[in-house]
C-alpha cells in the first residue's frame, strides 16, 4: 500500500529550524525586549495520528467496530502526548 500525507496551513510569513530540540537563538536576540516583545518563539510539536475510518466500496459492516474506534482514540493520545513531551523536554516550551 501507499501512503500520502497532507499538511495544509495558512501562513503569511515566517520561517522555521526543524530539529529535536527546542529554540536556541543567539544571546543577542534573546537579551533584546523589543525583539521578544514582537517575534514568537517556541516548537510546534508535530504527530502522526490516525483520521476517521473509511469503508472500502464492499465494506458490508455498517459501523466500525469498538475495537477500532477505542485503539485510534488511545493511540492518537499517545502519540500526541509523546509529541507534546518531547518538544517541552529541555523545558523550552510552555
Amino acid at each position: 500500500m501507499q501512503s500520502t500525507r497532507v499538511l495544509k496551513v495558512e501562513i503569511t510569513t515566517g520561517s522555521a529550524k526543524i530539529s529535536a530540540e527546542g529554540p536556541h537563538d543567539d544571546r543577542q536576540d534573546t537579551q533584546n525586549d523589543e525583539l521578544l516583545k514582537r517575534v514568537w518563539t517556541g516548537v510546534i510539536p508535530v504527530f502522526e495520528g490516525f483520521g476517521e475510518p473509511v469503508p472500502s466500496t464492499y465494506n458490508a459492516v455498517q459501523t466500525v467496530p469498538d475495537d477500532i474506534r477505542k485503539y485510534i482514540r488511545q493511540e492518537n493520545t499517545r502519540r500526541k502526548n509523546d509529541a507534546i513531551l518531547v518538544a517541552k523536554k529541555d523545558g523550552s516550551a510552555n
